[in-house]
């Protein structure tokens, strides 16, 4: 699981940008020892496996911690 700590200090925007890149990084393919693609962030980091197969990315887990300014109340629907 990734976890990203948000203090408050950051807009929705820049949350969301950050969303946006964990996704490119979880799409990164590489060739594993037998030729086949294996997602790159497997080489570093296991996940479970499911029912139906390998989990395609890691949770990505947000942690609003209400230190700075802004409302983490209003910005979950923002993200939604």
């Amino acid at each position: 699981m990734f976890v990203e700590v948000d203090n408050c200090h950051e807009t929705a925007e820049e949350i969301a940008a950050k969303l946006l890149k964990y996704s490119r990084f979880f799409k990164r393919q590489i060739k594993d020892t037998d030729g086949k693609d294996k997602p790159m962030w497997r080489t570093r980091w296991m996940a479970r496996v499911a029912e139906r197969g390998e989990a395609p990315h890691p949770p990505v887990l947000i942690v609003f911690n209400h230190i700075g300014a802004r409302d983490p109340n209003r910005t979950v629907p923002r993200l939604q």
